[in-house]
């Protein structure tokens, strides 16, 4: 439950999206209340305070090039089915109230800077355009392929551990990308102490440059930055390679949320068990043909966009995406971590014990429908720790599929 201790009156933040009120949780951390919030919900658990905020005043209309509200799609992908089986995801929020309409719900987070990236990882990489193929900080990497298109843009940092499951343009002549999909297994791993674990879709541009654009989504258990170890859906994006631009969530004018139901950065359940259950998402990004805007639905629900105007590159189209997972090790006991990805087994474990992607499909620019990946790679850090592996045969509707993820820290793991 939040217990409030102070009130106090502060300065309206420079970027005029935080509200002069001032709160403290009986954690003793600063809560900021945004502006134009209409109604205050708070989570089951008492973990987590949802602001309803007028939709007009949230955090994307202050930045200076969002001006107007694209209230839906111009047109959605040829060929595209709303699948009618897939369950609403009730966020623990929602069971003690609903965001009115005209209202869209904001988490309440932690005063601290925007642009500060919890921990480094992809969020704060080290471009390094002279990584050997076949070695990553010492690390043995899998690839499937000598293509130096991802490895182009994969961090010089060897507390990251990446698992990819990609396309790139440079291996289809002329080939661009508007739209990335796939259904995303959900878990809850175990992550220490000032550590990660993602996992993610990523939609990149300009990648070779360290002025890459990325839009990324997916599920996250961080608790540095959200205070707790739960999984929670997150929206990231950058327009200057992670430098001055671009936030988790909406810490800052870029991703417009639309959604009244759908909380970024909240909680995400149920999430699967091993061996019993197996619980999935469906996220789409595509881009609107007229607008450029870039559109993200989870389970057919339209959540929000990123404006075609904040990007540079992205503006037109993607160069790569990107499926799979990383993790943060901070190494501070001298060996690997034990932070886990995915469901912290490996993928030979095979279904409902191994994370997977599948349904994995691409927008191009040869048609505006989705379709199978053309020339999917993989690339893996160290598989000693974590693996990957491409499903060998397409089970029933699953579609492309792949199996990733591992305990980190073992015998074969030091």
């Amino acid at each position: 439950m939040l217990i409030i201790l102070m009130v106090a009156m502060i300065n309206v933040a420079s970027n005029g999206c935080i509200e002069a009120t001032r709160v403290k949780d009986e954690n003793y951390h600063m809560l900021l209340k945004p502006k134009g919030t209409v109604k205050t919900i708070e989570s089951e658990d008492g973990r987590d305070v949802i602001d309803c905020v007028d939709i007009y005043k949230q955090p994307a209309f202050y930045h200076p090039l969002i001006n107007d509200l694209q209230v839906e799609p111009s047109s959605y992908p040829s060929g595209r089915k709303v699948d009618e089986t897939l369950p609403e995801i009730i966020q623990d929020w929602r069971k003690n109230g609903e965001c009115p309409d005209g209202t869209i719900p904001i988490r309440r987070t932690k005063k601290y800077d925007p642009h500060r990236h919890f921990p480094i990882g992809l969020h704060g990489r080290n471009f390094n355009s002279s990584l050997d193929p076949d070695i990553h900080d010492g690390h043995e990497v899998k690839t499937s392929t000598n293509n130096r298109c991802l490895l182009e843009w994969v961090a010089n940092e060897s507390n990251l551990e990446i698992i990819f499951f990609f396309v790139c343009h440079s291996l289809r002549e002329g080939g661009s990308y508007h739209g990335s999909q796939a259904r995303i297994n959900i878990w809850n791993p175990q992550v220490e102490e000032n550590e990660m674990s993602i996992s993610q879709m990523w939609v990149a541009s300009n990648t070779q440059l360290e002025s890459v654009n990325t839009i990324e989504v997916g599920w996250i258990v961080l608790p540095e930055r959200y205070g707790d170890h739960q999984t929670r859906f997150f929206v990231y994006w950058t327009s200057d390679g992670y430098q001055t631009t671009g936030c988790y969530d909406l810490d800052c004018p870029g991703f417009v949320q639309m959604s009244k139901k759908f909380g970024v950065g909240s909680p995400i359940a149920p999430v699967s068990i091993y061996a019993e259950e197996s619980f999935e998402i469906l996220v789409e990004i595509f881009q609107d043909v007229e607008t450029k805007n870039w559109l993200l639905l989870v389970q057919d629900e339209l959540i929000g966009y990123w404006p075609g105007n904040i990007f540079t590159t992205l503006a037109n189209d993607a160069d790569e995406l990107h499926w799979g997972g990383e993790i943060f090790d901070s190494k501070r006991n001298g060996h690997h971590t034990t932070t886990q990805m995915g469901s912290g087994h490996f993928p030979n474990e095979g279904y409902k014990k191994s994370s997977y992607f599948h349904n994995i499909r691409m927008m191009d620019n040869l048609n505006y429908a989705w379709s199978e990946p053309a020339n999917p790679q993989t690339y893996v850090t160290n598989p000693l720790c974590y693996d990957s592996q491409i499903a060998p045969n397409r089970q029933g509707n699953a579609g492309t599929y792949f199996q990733y993820g591992g305990p980190g820290n073992s015998a074969q793991c030091p």
